[in-house]
């Protein structure tokens, strides 16, 4: 799979072409076509980890389950974001969206995730996470 960011219309086109004249002749190809946005910021990522350790922290003190920050994450994953589905061989393999890959979400899906995130923090947990990396 190829990806490449376009910022205007003369470099897509050259790009579409290029493209175009790599490709075997007589089969199909699926083209997405997605908003492009930064990696997020070191602050958003620390806070997000910071978020992911207080969320365990609160689960071990209220419950004494222990969780490391990896699985709250993945946990988070599964509840607030759209995996991606493929299959191969028979096997169906779900994709989430990555804080840490440049492409996984928008600067937007970022910051609506992290809302969904905190609202769940505070009226299912009753914790309140920091705003900011500590």
């Amino acid at each position: 799979m190829e990806s490449f960011i376009i910022q205007n219309v003369d470099g897509c086109q050259r790009k579409f072409e290029s493209i175009m004249n790599r490709l075997p002749k007589g089969r199909s190809f699926k083209v997405e076509v997605k908003q492009w946005s930064r990696r997020p910021s070191a602050e958003q990522l620390a806070r997000y980890w910071v978020w992911m350790r207080a969320i365990a922290d609160h689960i071990k003190d209220s419950t004494g389950q222990s969780f490391g920050s990896e699985e709250i994450s993945d946990a988070m994953k599964r509840k607030f974001l759209e995996p991606e589905r493929s299959c191969a061989m028979g096997v169906v393999v779900l994709r989430y969206p990555s804080m840490r890959l440049e492409g996984g979400m928008t600067l937007e899906e970022r910051s609506e995730y992290m809302e969904q995130i905190k609202m769940y923090a505070e009226i299912e947990l009753g914790l309140f996470l920091p705003e900011k990396k500590l």
